[in-house]
């Protein structure tokens, strides 16, 4: 993957996160955030290796959507930052089942998601 840069200030660059750099964005949660931040303070999460294994593991899955953004410092090109950033599509599917209408709210993280979906909304559609 070709790097996105986003933005250049002073000695950081900030850049779209690519895989070769996922361990090291882990690492500034793990060494930067878990310890620190309020909530998981109070939760003791930096405390807790599967906790911070099952949030490696969600932020990991969440970089997947391609929209994570990384601060590396340019003279060392050291991951200093991260914002992990997730997408989200919602799809409303209208059904009437013994003549009441139903609004399904679906969630998927890519369109594509939808499409099985969709095609089974149509189908239904020109049944009726």
């Amino acid at each position: 993957m070709d790097k996105k840069v986003w933005a250049t200030c002073g000695e950081f660059e900030y850049i779209q996160l690519p895989q070769q750099h996922l361990q090291d964005a882990l690492e500034v949660l793990n060494l930067g955030f878990y310890p620190f931040e309020s909530v998981c303070r109070v939760l003791g999460i930096a405390k807790v290796p599967e906790a911070v294994a099952d949030l490696n593991r969600l932020s990991a899955c969440v970089s997947e959507d391609e929209v994570s953004i990384i601060a590396m410092e340019r003279k060392t090109n050291r991951v200093v930052g991260v914002a992990f950033n997730k997408l989200q599509f919602f799809f409303y599917l209208h059904t009437i089942k013994n003549n009441k209408p139903k609004i399904h709210k679906l969630c998927c993280s890519r369109p594509g998601d939808l499409k099985s979906l969709w095609t089974l909304h149509e189908k239904r559609l020109i049944d009726l």
